[in-house]
């Protein structure tokens, strides 16, 4: 007696709603992505028979998956120099700190002479004579002066920003390296993969 075999395709012909709950990121389109789907996997026998669990059991796959493939398939949007092995910016700090005292000191000594004449006239004379004579000397000594402190903080912040080549990688080579990516980039392919691992059997 000859097996049946419960492949993609049969199912998806059994149950035409199999894919009904299938999530996919934004910018892939769903009946794109089965079709392809139907063509690289539809001859593969399912991990899953019953075609009304396997409709959900996709859907919690895809619930599960689709943060991930999001963040993956967000390649795309980067935007970059393909040339460039550096593209960045160093934040320098730095700071220094002033202390300083000045100090203006100015001393003053000396003396100081004064003289007192007391003059005095006689009751029949005009002229007046010298009477008495006082004389007064003084010393002295001043002292004046002022201190200063000064206290300061500076600092030095500044952003550099480094791009290009800075010589470890040739430009050719980066080159290649973009080509290659991009000819092996294809994502509707990964997801495929991605889901035949999952639900399909691995077995030729």
């Amino acid at each position: 007696m000859q097996r049946i075999t419960a492949t993609l395709i049969n199912m998806y012909q059994w149950e035409p709603t199999l894919f009904e709950q299938l999530q996919l990121p934004a910018m892939m389109n769903k009946d794109d992505f089965i079709t392809r789907l139907l063509i690289d996997s539809g001859e593969q026998e399912v991990t899953i028979t019953h075609p009304e669990v396997m409709k959900r059991a996709i859907g919690a796959w895809c619930r599960g998956k689709l943060p991930a493939w999001n963040k993956i398939l967000n390649i795309e949007e980067l935007r970059y120099n393909p040339i460039w092995n550096v593209d960045g910016e160093v934040v320098h700090t730095g700071a220094k700190t002033d202390n300083r005292n000045r100090s203006e000191n100015e001393d003053k000594t000396g003396r100081s002479n004064e003289t007192t004449t007391g003059k005095l006239a006689a009751d029949n004379s005009e002229n007046w004579a010298n009477d008495t004579q006082s004389e007064t000397n003084t010393g002295y000594a001043e002292n004046t002066g002022t201190t200063e402190q000064i206290t300061g903080n500076e600092s030095d912040n500044w952003t550099e920003k480094r791009t290009g080549n800075i010589g470890v990688t040739t430009t050719q080579k980066m080159l290649n390296e973009e080509k290659d990516f991009w000819e092996n980039w294809d994502p509707v392919g990964y997801l495929i993969r991605e889901f035949t691992r999952e639900f399909c059997l691995l077995v030729y």
